[in-house]
């Protein structure tokens, strides 16, 4: 019996099978719906928080640049001629013709209330009333007030004659009562003197109601709540109900700030200076307007606005996406995903691809609706965001306007009612600056003429007068006739990008100035092919070829054939090294010249990018005389080592624990050691214990002060037990870092002939500094000559100029300050001819004490109050032969440097010293060695500034060095002082310390 035929499912039993295939895909539909609607939102909001940034940024511009122009009235009022006559000795006529140039200066600026002067006593001498919509009138002199006890008054009669006083910004008074209507009100004042006697005041009473208006006009988007509140939170304009200014009426309903309305907003924008926040009462954008910080003289005293942005929570939400959309839309995909997955459930077997065509169908639908959205969304943001205006006109000479997009508001300042020809009364052709005028006109008509679409730059001047460079393309709109019914396009603001290219041109020629005019020679080359691509002058030079001739070679060809396979690996491997560190390190090269010579060159390689091409930017720097120099080096050096190994001394290193590393041939030979045997060992296995002891006591002192020992006489002692005397010269060795590694000692034996070679070494030593300085001196003088014969005419005519310019005329200050430079620079001139020892000290026998004197008399009008001057000079009837005014200059520059190095410290003391000592009182350590039996005056100059470091004090004495900062010392004054008393066969020491202070001791020989 055959079984019964299947019963077909009943509609619950497809439903639940339906179930497991939709509800996933539902909830995937669910998540991407959500992911775009929150990329949506973020998007919305941040052009929402974009666009209050730009407003705040646009109303600060637009606050921020009416107050220079009052300052230049209220400084123009207070310097005119006749003001000081008016409040000095006072006439009729020179008051009537002060108040009439003052009645036309009131209705030229309507901006301002009132222009007053008031003597010292506060009383009113002349005032000039300017009601809104009337002519500005004089006030009669009964009406003329006494303001000695207004704030105003008392602050600016107690300023400096350079300030400038400017008041709150609140209501005018009147009476005791505020004026009515409201009057906001800014005063500015300024005091007036004459040879420095104070006369008076002027004040400008500022109408502060155009200046809100500015801030509360045209270019506010929509939704935007514009506040101005001053530093308490009361409201300057856009309070709630109108109840601005609540400062001016306390206890009324009127007094209300903003930290009423928003508590939790306002101690967010109290404490910072600008900023954005959300909060649950909306979008709040916040920025202080410091009005007066860029005025030279304004008293503002921490004088600022905030002007704030609101966009309410309930406004903000109407300005992001809606959720109700995107349910809707869900909805209506569930609905379709519902459907399609039940027909596919109900038909899978009979209708197999009907299903997946539908579900293809629906994938399809939710992609375009997707699509949609998103194209709805880039349309909206492309017209809030457009930075111009689009616009459709008549075809007319005054282009007249039948449609203007919103731009047109940022672009020229005008509402689109204002430019359109039915409701406005402007043509936009009167925007165009008329110079450009004709020429638009034309240049559009001839595209027009061959229907083609038209694309032109010219200049338009905006609402607020600025000038603005504009690109306007278009085209012409013909019916079904082919006749032109009007003109459409799209005009938007150039003026930054023709101001950059002006920059870049300008650049552009910095650049080629500085390309041309480089010291050393300039190659460009591609960087992949190494083609050259330009050189500069100095590189024409440097190969005697032309430019023209090295145009397109490989850089190979610059350096000699024999060494083109050195220089092709020295080429790429600057480029590797250029490409990864964008420089290279400085590689040696040789340059072949047209005339067969090799010139050694140092070369750096550099990655540039210039128009989408990778190029190398390399720098050839001609080495001829440093080679010159390398290779005398080597050949001193070659020499010093074979002197080393035959000179008849003692010579040997020690490390910094004081075991020895080296000793040469002749210590080897007299202490019967190998080199190997010698490395390692210590004093206490050469010498007796209290030798070796005093030699380490004596090379720690060398270590831990890194100061050297010179010309030691003392005694060694051979291993046979033989002492002898030697001559011992200790130097500590210092590594790049400045530390003191070691020391190197060369002990010479001085049993025979030993006075003579001792005032050999002098000779010598006197011999080499005297060359050194020589040689500085020529070089020195040479420069500071030629130098003198550049200033001498920069000084005359300058001065010559001088006379010839107003005293008031900005011309005069810019040749003042050229005077003050070339005075300086021949000062500095001077410093250099006193180097070079060009005049001969004129020396006489006399006494030290008075010189000292005369110079701290000079000294002291210098020195600063913080600095302590202590003099100590000890009386003694000995002479020195010395040139006075050259010992004068010694002590100036020293004693300068001194207080100079104290000027940043609260309290600090100078000390001069003099006295007598003898030569065997003088430390051994000293620079040189004293005359035995010979007296000496000796001056220290002492001071408790920053001292100096190890390595700056081994080069104080080299011509052009200084630790000072720029454009405080020239670097010729310590070895002008080492000059002269070298002139005068004296020397000087110096001791000093790191943030300790510095010891100068000068050493003079007195006369026998």
């Amino acid at each position: 019996m055959a079984s019964p035929a299947p019963q077909p499912p009943s509609n619950l039993s497809i439903v639940l099978r339906t179930m497991p295939l939709f509800l996933p895909l539902m909830g995937i539909v669910l998540l991407i719906t959500l992911y775009i609607y929150s990329g949506d939102k973020a998007l919305h909001l941040s052009e929402i928080r974009s666009a209050a940034m730009q407003t705040m940024s646009d109303k600060q511009q637009c606050l921020s640049g009416q107050t220079e122009s009052i300052i230049r009235d209220l400084r123009f009022l207070a310097e005119l001629p006749a003001v000081a006559p008016l409040l000095g000795s006072p006439c009729q006529e020179t008051q009537d013709h002060l108040t009439e140039a003052l009645v036309s200066f009131s209705n030229a600026k309507a901006m301002y209330d009132q222009i007053r002067y008031l003597d010292t006593s506060g009383m009113e001498v002349l005032r000039i009333n300017h009601e809104p919509g009337n002519r500005a009138k004089p006030v009669p002199p009964q009406q003329l007030q006494d303001k000695s006890e207004r704030y105003y008054f008392s602050s600016t009669i107690q300023l400096d004659s350079s300030e400038i006083y400017v008041s709150p910004f609140d209501l005018n008074i009147e009476n005791g009562s505020i004026e009515l209507p409201l009057k906001p009100m800014l005063r500015f004042a300024r005091k007036i003197t004459e040879n420095d006697t104070v006369l008076g005041i002027a004040v400008l009473n500022f109408l502060g109601k155009p200046l809100l208006d500015r801030f509360t006009g045209h270019g506010i988007p929509h939704h935007h709540h514009m506040m101005l509140l001053n530093k308490d939170g009361y409201y300057l304009t856009g309070a709630p109900g109108g109840n601005n200014w609540g400062f001016m009426f306390p206890g009324t309903e009127r007094d209300i700030t903003f930290s009423m309305h928003h508590p939790e907003e306002w101690k967010t924008i109290r404490t910072q200076n600008e900023g954005q926040f959300l909060s649950s009462r909306g979008l709040f954008t916040f920025k202080r307007l410091y009005a007066f910080e860029q005025l030279d003289g304004a008293v503002t005293d921490d004088y600022y606005w905030i002007m704030t942005s609101m966009i309410p929570a309930q406004e903000l939400k109407g300005m992001l996406p809606s959720r109700t959309g995107y349910l809707l839309l869900v909805s209506f995909m569930g609905c379709l995903i519902f459907v399609g997955t039940l027909a596919f459930t109900s038909r899978r077997v009979q209708k197999r691809h009907a299903h997946i065509e539908l579900e293809h169908l629906a994938e399809q639908l939710q992609e375009a609706n997707t699509q949609l959205h998103e194209n709805q969304r880039k349309l909206q943001a492309l017209l809030s965001n457009l930075p111009g205006m689009a616009y459709r006109c008549l075809n007319t000479p005054e282009w007249p306007m039948e449609f203007v997009s919103s731009g047109c508001v940022q672009l020229t300042g005008y509402e689109p009612r204002e430019l359109l020809k039915d409701t406005g009364a402007l043509n936009y052709s009167e925007l165009i600056v008329r110079e450009d005028r004709d020429w638009v006109w034309q240049q559009v008509q001839e595209e027009l003429a061959n229907h083609r679409q038209f694309s032109i730059r010219y200049r338009i001047t905006n609402k607020t007068g600025d000038l603005l460079h504009v690109h306007e393309q278009g085209c012409g709109v013909y019916d079904e006739a082919g006749q032109l019914v009007a003109l459409e396009g799209f005009i938007m603001d150039i003026t930054g990008q023709v101001l950059s290219q002006q920059a870049i041109r300008e650049s552009e020629v910095r650049f080629r100035s500085l390309f041309e005019g480089a010291p050393d020679a300039i190659f460009l080359a591609e960087a992949e092919s190494g083609i050259i691509i330009g050189a500069n002058r100095k590189a024409s030079k440097l190969t005697g070829r032309p430019l023209g001739e090295m145009l397109g070679e490989h850089v190979t060809s610059l350096h000699p054939p024999d060494t083109e396979e050195d220089t092709s690996n020295k080429f790429l491997a600057q480029r590797t090294e250029a490409e990864r560190f964008e420089t290279s390190v400085p590689t040696e090269f040789q340059v072949i010249h047209r005339d067969g010579r090799r010139i050694p060159v140092e070369v750096i390689t550099q990655y540039m990018k210039l128009d989408d091409k990778v190029l190398m930017y390399g720098i050839f720097r001609d080495i001829t005389k440093r080679k010159e120099a390398e290779a005398e080096i080597m050949a001193k050096t070659r020499l010093l080592e074979t002197v080393m190994s035959t000179v008849p001394a003692y010579m040997y290193m020690k490390n910094r624990d004081l075991t020895y590393r080296f000793a040469n041939t002749y210590a080897l030979r007299h202490f019967h050691m190998t080199p190997e045997q010698v490395n390692g060992i210590s004093d206490e296995d050469l010498f007796p214990a209290e030798m070796a002891r005093r030699f380490q006591i004596e090379d720690r002192n060398i270590i831990s002060r890194a100061q050297p020992v010179i010309n030691k006489e003392e005694e060694l002692q051979l291993p046979d037990g033989t002492i002898i005397p030697v001559l011992t010269n200790k130097v500590p060795l210092i590594n790049a870092r400045g530390e003191t590694d070691g020391i190197v000692c060369v002990s010479i034996d001085r049993s025979e002939q030993k006075k003579a070679e001792k005032r050999n070494m002098e000779l010598q030593n006197q011999l080499q500094n005297s060359q050194k300085l020589e040689t500085l001196g020529t070089l020195a003088g040479g420069i500071a000559h030629e130098f003198n014969n550049i200033l001498t005419p920069v000084i005359g005519f300058t001065e010559i100029a001088l006379d010839s310019v107003p005293d008031d005329s900005t011309t005069r200050k810019d040749l003042e300050t050229v005077l003050s430079g070339a005075k300086r620079a021949k000062k500095l001139v001077s410093q250099m001819l006193t180097f070079s020892r060009k005049e001969p000290p004129q020396l006489i026998r006399q006494k030290l004490q008075p010189v000292i004197r005369n110079a701290v008399h000079f000294l002291k009008p210098s020195i600063p109050r913080t600095v302590r001057l202590e003099v100590q000079i000890a009386e003694f009837n000995d002479t020195v032969t010395c040139d006075a005014n050259q010992i004068q200059q010694v002590i100036l520059n020293l004693c300068t440097n001194a207080w100079q190095a104290m000027e940043k410290q609260p309290k600090g003391i100078l000390s001069i010293t003099l006295e007598k000592i003898q030569a065997d009182e003088i430390a051994p350590s000293s620079a040189q060695t004293p005359e035995p039996d010979r007296a000496y005056a000796r001056m220290s100059i002492d001071d408790t500034g920053t001292g100096m470091a190890k390595e700056e004090l081994y080069r104080i004495f080299d011509p052009f060095y200084t630790t000072k900062e720029v454009g405080k010392g020239t670097g010729l004054g310590l070895p002008v002082v080492y000059g002269i008393i070298q002139a005068h066969k004296g020397w000087i020491d110096v001791q000093s310390v790191k943030d300790r202070g510095t010891t100068v001791y000068v050493y003079l020989p007195l006369d026998t």
